[in-house]
C-alpha cells in the first residue's frame, strides 16, 4: 500500500492549481492505492475527494493542514498536517478547521486541544517549528499532551528544500524517540505544472515576474509514480518512512455521514458566497 500524505488543491486557494478528479485519476493510475488532501485550513473539496475517490477505487484519507501559534514561539505561525483516524477524527478536524477560520489571529493549541484526539498529526518536512527548536523534548512533551498515544509523526522529504531538513528530522527522531513519515508535498500533478503553481503564488504574494529567467517551468511538488516515490526514499535507506504511519493508516474508514456531508456543503456555499462577494 503506497499513499501520499501531504496534497494540496485549489480548495488552497492561490497555493495550488490541483482539480480533484485529475489528481484522483491521477493518483490511481500512477499506482497508488490510497492518498490525502491536506489543503490548508479548509475541508471544502473534502466532499468531492471523498466520493470522486471512492468511485475510482483509491482509498481517501481526508486532513488538513492548519496554522497555528507556534508551540514554543507563539509570536510565529507554523504548519501542522492532520489526519482523521476514524468518523469521530473527521468530526474534530471540521471543529479544528472551524476554530482555525473563525479567527483573524493564528489560535493557540490550546484552543483546539479539546479536538485533537482521534487524529495522526505530522509536522511538515519544511517550515515546521520543531525544525528551529532548541528544545525538541519540550515541544514534544507539549504537542504529545494534547494527543492520543502514538499519534506523532516527523514528516521528511526529500524533494526541493526539503532535502536540506533531511539530516535535522533524523537527529530529531532520534531523540524524541517518534517515528518519520514520508511525505512528497504534492502541490500539482506534473512536473511541468509548475508555472501554473507560479503564477498562482505570485497572484497570492503580490510578486511579479521581472524577466524571463524568473519563469520556471517545471519543479519538484508533483505527483510521482508511487514506484519512483518508494524507490527515491529506498535509495537512501528511508524506506521504513513509507510504512510507519501508512501501516495505521489501512485500517482508517470513514462512512459518508450525511450530517458530516450537509455541514460541509453549508460551509462550501458560505465561502463562494463570500468569494462572490469580494469579486461582485
Amino acid at each position: 500500500m503506497q499513499t501520499q500524505l501531504q496534497v494540496m488543491s485549489s480548495y488552497s486557494l492561490l497555493h495550488s492549481p490541483v482539480k480533484l478528479p485529475e489528481l484522483i485519476d491521477q493518483a490511481k493510475e500512477r499506482g497508488y492505492s490510497s492518498i490525502a488532501l491536506t489543503d490548508i485550513n479548509n475541508l471544502y473539496g473534502s466532499i468531492d475527494f471523498y466520493k470522486y475517490a471512492k468511485k475510482v477505487g483509491i482509498k481517501p484519507i481526508i486532513g488538513l493542514t492548519i496554522e497555528i501559534a507556534g508551540i514554543q514561539d507563539s509570536d510565529n505561525s507554523y504548519p501542522l498536517i492532520l489526519l482523521a483516524r476514524n468518523d469521530q477524527g473527521y468530526q474534530n478536524l471540521i471543529k479544528i478547521s472551524s476554530v482555525v477560520m473563525s479567527t483573524k489571529k493564528f489560535v493557540d493549541i490550546d484552543d483546539i486541544k479539546q479536538f485533537m484526539n482521534n487524529i495522526f498529526v505530522i509536522t511538515p518536512a519544511t517550515d515546521c517549528e520543531i525544525i528551529i527548536s532548541d528544545n525538541v523534548q519540550d515541544y514534544f512533551a507539549k504537542i504529545n499532551s494534547v494527543l492520543d498515544p502514538d499519534s506523532f509523526f516527523l514528516g521528511v522529504g526529500l524533494y526541493s528544500e526539503q532535502i536540506n531538513n533531511v539530516k535535522r528530522v533524523k537527529e530529531i527522531s532520534n531523540t524524541i524517540g517518534v517515528p518519520m513519515a514520508a511525505l512528497g508535498d504534492v502541490r500539482y500533478v506534473n512536473a511541468d505544472d509548475h508555472l501554473a503553481y507560479q503564477v498562482l503564488n505570485n497572484l497570492r504574494t503580490g510578486q511579479k515576474f521581472e524577466s524571463i529567467s524568473q519563469v520556471v517551468e517545471e519543479g519538484d511538488h508533483y505527483l510521482r509514480t508511487a514506484d519512483v516515490f518508494e524507490s527515491d526514499f529506498g535509495r537512501v535507506d528511508m524506506k521504513m518512512t513509507l510504512r510507519s504511519l501508512t501501516r495505521s493508516l489501512i485500517n482508517v474508514m470513514l462512512r459518508s455521514s450525511s450530517k458530516i456531508l450537509s455541514y460541509l456543503n453549508l460551509k462550501r456555499q458560505t465561502i463562494y458566497h463570500q468569494l462572490n462577494s469580494c469579486i461582485a
